[in-house]
């Protein structure tokens, strides 16, 4: 553990070290002709360097993705998401916390799906923007260029290595890829984590997915890719009200993120939160973290939250919000995710006993506007 922290450390020395050139040789060029006038364009540039960087990064996956066998699925810049469904390209408002862009795509048929250039492609892309502005800024004697160039160095070669580099709590590219390399496991979680999340868009349900094959394995859940095959298992199983096997799974998850801060702990902690509000609501409110609250306020348009926020209000008043259901109800059925809202759509009928939702408020008490 010593000796890789001294790893990190050398080498992020060394990447300051490999910054700071390119940077101090462009300033030796214009220090002299910045006003203060420009640095609200600075800043301007910079906002605008960052948004293209992480198009860049993610257009890196979508590439090198299509190179080695898969097909698109969405790609997400900031809560920009696109989506093809049925032929035909949509256009979602979806942010996912914690992350600033994604490419979501099919893998080829066969669990040895090609790993490594789908998750390099979007570090490959920010090095070669890297070098590109490192020959602006040496043959370049423009101001604005120069400092364009400089600004562009910068961001993708921060944004590059940091997602390649192995950080403890962080999910990035490198980590995913260092997983599926040492485990088996992950590499099958992998496949079947991007597997499953096109087939959710396509409209097929996760009750239908077989994941007797995940089933079987021994999920070592402080590797962030097969916590998430973990979690499309145990959401199975609590769509097929299969709770024993729920309960062991979210169970087993918890114990690894308790204690822990990352994006992805967070979820599994709000997910057990809500495990515990179905199986053993008297307790619950000991899971109720301050973690958890952010989460549900962060993620509030996810379906999941929206179905564990009436579900917590419904067991702490039994009283069901008609409009607050009937809105969830219609996100669910015009989802991005639409296999998966039709699972939660069923699912929320179970927990509030609704046998028809066009006519759920005779079966509950509702709430007065």
């Amino acid at each position: 553990m010593k000796s890789k922290k001294i790893r990190e450390g050398l080498f992020g020395g060394l990447l300051g070290v490999i910054s700071v050139i390119p940077f101090l040789f462009s300033m030796s060029k214009i220090l002299d002709k910045i006003a203060l006038l420009d640095i609200f364009w600075i800043i301007i540039i910079l906002i605008l360097s960052f948004v293209v960087i992480i198009f860049i990064h993610e257009l890196g996956h979508l590439v090198m993705g299509l190179l080695t066998g898969y097909k698109f699925v969405s790609f997400r810049m900031f809560r920009l998401h696109i989506q093809k469904e049925e032929g035909k390209y949509k256009i979602y408002n979806k942010g996912i916390p914690g992350t600033l862009g994604q490419c979501l795509m099919l893998p080829p048929k066969g669990k040895e799906v090609p790993i490594f250039w789908y998750n390099f492609g979007g570090v490959l892309f920010n090095l070669i923007t890297a070098l590109i502005s490192i020959i602006v800024i040496f043959t370049s004697s423009s101001y604005w260029v120069l400092v364009t160039a400089n600004i562009m160095f910068t961001l993708s070669l921060i944004l590059g290595i940091s997602n390649w580099m192995i950080t403890d709590g962080v999910p990035n590219d490198g980590a995913n890829y260092k997983s599926c390399k040492k485990y088996p496991e992950s590499r099958l979680s992998f496949y079947y984590v991007t597997y499953i999340n096109a087939l959710l868009t396509q409209g097929k349900r996760l009750t239908e997915i077989d994941l007797s094959e995940l089933s079987n394995i021994d999920f070592k859940v402080s590797e962030a890719v097969q916590l998430n095959a973990l979690t499309f298992v145990s959401s199975q199983k609590q769509f097929l009200n299969d709770l024993e096997g729920y309960k062991n799974l979210m169970a087993k998850a918890h114990e690894e993120t308790k204690g822990k801060v990352g994006i992805i702990d967070n979820i599994i902690n709000t997910e057990y939160y809500f495990m515990m509000l179905v199986n053993d609501y008297e307790s619950s409110h000991l899971y109720k973290t301050k973690e958890v609250t952010m989460i549900m306020q962060q993620m509030k348009n996810e379906l999941a939250i929206q179905m564990f926020g009436l579900y917590e209000e419904y067991k702490k008043t039994g009283i069901l919000d008609e409009v607050s259901y009937q809105k969830f109800l219609e996100n669910c059925k015009y989802s991005d995710q639409k296999g998966l809202g039709a699972d939660l759509l069923d699912y929320s009928k179970v927990l509030f006993d609704i046998e028809d939702e066009s006519k759920f408020s005779i079966n509950r008490k509702v709430k007065e506007n």
